[in-house]
Formats: C-alpha cells, sequence, structure tokens
C-alpha cells in the first residue's frame, strides 16, 4: 500500500512541535467545524508522517524530541477523541517512547541493581497511555477488551474477532500490533503481578493476527516477539527457549541489518543461557554494525552517493531508528557483559 511521508523540511520533532503548536492558536478563533476539519486533516498528515520516525539515526534526537510531539498530539485528541489517525499515532508514539528510550535506560537500572527504577515506572506510564488509546480504536471497531478476554478460551477467538471488525489497512496492523506490544510489555516489566501475567495469550493472539497479515510488518518485530515469548517463559508454563533462538537465528538471517534483532537475542536467549561464546559471535557483528552506522551518521561525498543510487529503494535505510536502538541497548550490555557472563 501506498503512504505518504512528510517532506523532508517537516521531519525533524522541533518542527513538528511548531506546526502543532501554530495549529493551536489558529484553532482557538475557529467555529467546530473549522476546528474539526482542521485537525482532522493535520491528523492525517501526522500519521502517515509518523513512517519517517523509523529513519531517525540519533537514538537522542528520538528521546528529546518525542515527549513533546506526543503531548501535542495529546491535545488535539483531547478535541477529537474519536478521531483515528491521532489514536493510532499516539498508541504508536507512546509505545515507541516507552521501548525506543524508556525500556533501554531501563537495561541499565537492571544491569546495576538499582533499587531505585525511575525509567521502568515511565515505561510502564507510557505502555499504559499506549494501551488507552489502543483500546479507545479497538472500540470505534466494536472491539472492548471485555471481548479480547473472552474470546482467548475459544479455539482462534481473538484471532476469529479481530478479523471480523477489522481490516489489512495498515492503521488497524499498527493499532493492532502496538497495543499487543504495550500488552506483552506491560506484562514482562511487572511479571510479579499474576493478573497481567494471565493477559499474555492476549497479547500473542494479537500478534499471532497482524504477524499472519504482515510477516514482514516493522523489520522483525515478529521475530522479536516470538523469539522472546518461547525464551522467556519457564519451561512449566510452555517455555522453550530453543525454539525460541532458532526464532531469533531466522529473523537475524533475514534482518541482518537490524541489530536490534541481534541485540534482543542476546537479551532474551543469550545471557539468560549464559552462552558467552554465542555473545562473542554477535558482539562482533554488533561492533561492525555500530563502525559502520558510525559513518553513515556524517555526511560524506561517498555517503551521498549511495544515497542517490539508492533512490527509489524504501527499505535502504528505512529502519534507522531500530539499528540505533539496537546499537544504544548493545552500549550498555557491553558495558557490564564481565558481569552477565
Amino acid at each position: 500500500m501506498e503512504r505518504l511521508s512528510l517532506p523532508r523540511g517537516v521531519r525533524t520533532p522541533m518542527t513538528i512541535s511548531f506546526i502543532l503548536s501554530s495549529l493551536f492558536f489558529f484553532l482557538q478563533g475557529c467555529g467546530s467545524f473549522i476546528q474539526n476539519t482542521a485537525i482532522d486533516t493535520t491528523a492525517g498528515l501526522m500519521y502517515k508522517g509518523t513512517d519517517e520516525i523509523i529513519g531517525e539515526k540519533n537514538w537522542e534526537m528520538f528521546r528529546d524530541g518525542t515527549p513533546g510531539n506526543l503531548k501535542m498530539l495529546e491535545g488535539l485528541a483531547y478535541l477529537r477523541p474519536e478521531n483515528e489517525e491521532l489514536l493510532v499515532s499516539l498508541t504508536k508514539g507512546l509505545a515507541g517512547l516507552a521501548f525506543v528510550v524508556d525500556e533501554t535506560l531501563y537495561l541499565e537500572e537492571q544491569m546495576t541493581e538499582s533499587e531505585k527504577t525511575p525509567n521502568k515506572n515511565q515505561a510502564i506510564m507510557h505502555y499504559s497511555k499506549a494501551m488507552d488509546y489502543g483500546l479507545s480504536y479497538l472500540k470505534l471497531k466494536g472491539i472492548s477488551y471485555s471481548d479480547l478476554q473472552a474470546r482467548v478460551i475459544e479455539d482462534n477467538g481473538i484471532f476469529n474477532l479481530l478479523e471480523k471488525n477489522l481490516s489489512s489497512k495498515m492503521i488497524d496492523l499498527e493499532a493492532v500490533i502496538f497495543t499487543a506490544q504495550s500488552l506483552g510489555s506491560l506484562i514482562n516489566l511487572q511479571r510479579a503481578n499474576m493478573t497481567l501475567v494471565a493477559q499474555l495469550p492476549i497479547a500473542k493472539a494479537m500478534f499471532d493476527w497482524v504477524c499472519a497479515k504482515s510477516p514482514d510488518i516493522n523489520f522483525g518485530a515478529c521475530g522479536i516477539f516470538y523469539g522472546a515469548y518461547e525464551s522467556g517463559r519457564p519451561r512449566a508454563l510452555g517455555g522453550n527457549p530453543k525454539k525460541g533462538q532458532k526464532i531469533f537465528l531466522e529473523t537475524i538471517e533475514k534482518y541482518p541489518e537490524n541489530t536490534l534483532v541481534r541485540v534482543s537475542y542476546i537479551q532474551y536467549y543469550l545471557i539468560p543461557q549464559g552462552e558467552i561464546d554465542l555473545y562473542q559471535v554477535q558482539k562482533v557483528k554488533l561492533e561492525e554494525a555500530g563502525a559502520l552506522f558510525k559513518k553513515e551518521m556524517s555526511w560524506t561525498p561517498a555517503i551521498q552517493l549511495k544515497k542517490e543510487n539508492a533512490k527509489g529503494n524504501h527499505h535502504e535505510g528505512g529502519f534507522c531508528i531500530y539499528k540505533a536502538l539496537g546499537l544504544k541497548r548493545f552500549e550498555i550490555i557491553k558495558k557490564y557483559e564481565k558481569k552477565l557472563f
């Protein structure tokens, strides 16, 4: 499906914030019809523009720029609470903020065994808000959380429920996958909460529906989820670490440039299993990827020629934020590797 993108001058966080701020001043003097039309138009533009975020190479810029943009989108959603594009943009954005920033910073809190975990708390809050917006979108489509809970005990119950009420359009797929990611992450971050843990089959079923329709969504997100799902559960609860390892390795082979897949393999399988030799193999690959990515961060004639030759190839460089995230997490893991293995 062809999707529109923001012009290059509109993709930076500061510029987006300026546009949204200007819109608010404009809306103050408008009637409800003009106001709603302006918001709906902007919401569509902003939703399509979220695709550009995955091309962001700078993890720090994502960290610093995303929160302000999300607050402005929340202001628009307050005025138009049933705008589907705003609801999905916020679900996607808040889940992304929690995953890319909060959970990454929490990783260092885990490594140091810190008693204070402010980043974990932030992740929980952001995922919780993402759940609210995602479930609000599903409710507009005729699906409540109680429906999901009721169908989870049926064979393919949730899959069939989603199939009946939703389409294969990307907006529906993203609403489901980012809601499912938020639920799965809330469970992972609060494993002592058995009420939450009992909701894991719902997250799994939602992933099953999305990944059946779009296996390549987000450059390996399905493989990361299923690899972690099999590796992270105790055998007594159906976990199968070897199956998880197989899924991770297959996903790495399919998306060799996505460093997040390699780091997730380390984080969810190699560290828990104490596989230091296999870690060293991934370490070499990640160090090579990091050196190349660092070169690509700065403009050079060679980089420019590479971009020109890749013109029209949307896959080229299209998932930079995942590369940046993977390398950021690898820095933290590498810092504490002697403690981990």
